[in-house]
């Protein structure tokens, strides 16, 4: 009963996490894995590298491309001087 309602806590945590920072955070269907699942089989772990990947795949592709700070050339504005 006790891991449970762990489960039940965690699971709630999770969703309010979620929730506050929906536009930052990649959701990644783990089922069946559990959250508390901490010794997993090699398959299952390669199983959560493979959902990952793709969960992170999906956003990245669904994100509009717009400027990156940071990533323009420097040399920009230096034609002038």
């Amino acid at each position: 009963m006790g891991s449970d309602l762990l489960d039940i806590w965690i699971e709630a945590e999770e969703r309010q996490i979620v929730d506050k920072y929906a536009d930052s955070v990649v959701v990644i269907d783990t089922s069946p894995i559990r959250t508390v699942d901490f010794t997993l089989e090699r398959i299952e772990r390669h199983f959560l590298l493979k959902v990952g990947r793709a969960a992170g795949s999906k956003i990245l592709a669904e994100q509009k491309p717009g400027p990156r700070s940071g990533s323009g050339d420097s040399r920009q504005g230096e034609k002038g001087r």
